[in-house]
């Protein structure tokens, strides 16, 4: 089947894919934070699934315009990145990555370069970063059931099992939870 080409000359294609991004946005937007609240999920073949975290959500959105759809594509690339590379996170780089695209095609259309764009946000990325480590710290210790609770949707349980798993293989070691 031949792919199907958009043009951006009246500015509509642009359109769509932000509605597709802030769609997304919106939805996994919602679960954020410790305080996020649940998104109710239509399951196909089955009754619905009421969900709180982000990844999950981001799975399940498919939107019927292609061009929406390319948005949501975009999106779920970055928050899939951020998991990877993080474990966690996802939600927080979509509705971030939300700002930079509506931004983004709000200056390109004011007729900035896109490259110059590109190049100062990879700046201003690292300057962040940099600005980050210097007021990052090591959890303590009595903090990680803290943490690990959070990052298991305020499951404190989870976040003691975490935690005393770490305390047992140190800060280098390495825990895989298993289903079973």
């Amino acid at each position: 089947m031949a792919k199907e080409l958009y043009f951006n000359h009246d500015g509509s294609a642009s359109k769509k894919l932000l509605a597709g991004v802030d769609m997304v946005a919106e939805l996994v937007g919602l679960t954020l934070g410790p305080k996020g609240r649940n998104v109710v999920l239509q399951n196909k073949y089955g009754p619905p699934k009421i969900v709180n975290d982000g990844e999950t959500v981001l799975k399940e959105i498919e939107l019927e315009d292609p061009l929406e759809n390319v948005g949501v594509k975009l999106v779920r690339q970055a928050g899939a990145k951020t998991n990877d590379l993080a474990g966690d996170g996802s939600t927080t780089s979509i509705v971030l990555a939300q700002g930079l695209i509506a931004e983004g095609v709000k200056v390109i259309a004011a007729g900035l370069n896109p490259i110059q764009i590109s190049r100062g946000i990879e700046k201003t990325a690292k300057a962040l970063v940099s600005e980050l480590k210097l007021m990052s710290r090591e959890v303590e210790d009595h903090e990680l059931a803290d943490v690990a609770a959070v990052s298991a949707g305020n499951d404190y349980a989870v976040g003691n099992m975490i935690s005393d798993a770490l305390r047992q293989v140190g800060r280098r070691g390495v825990v895989t939870i298993e289903k079973g």
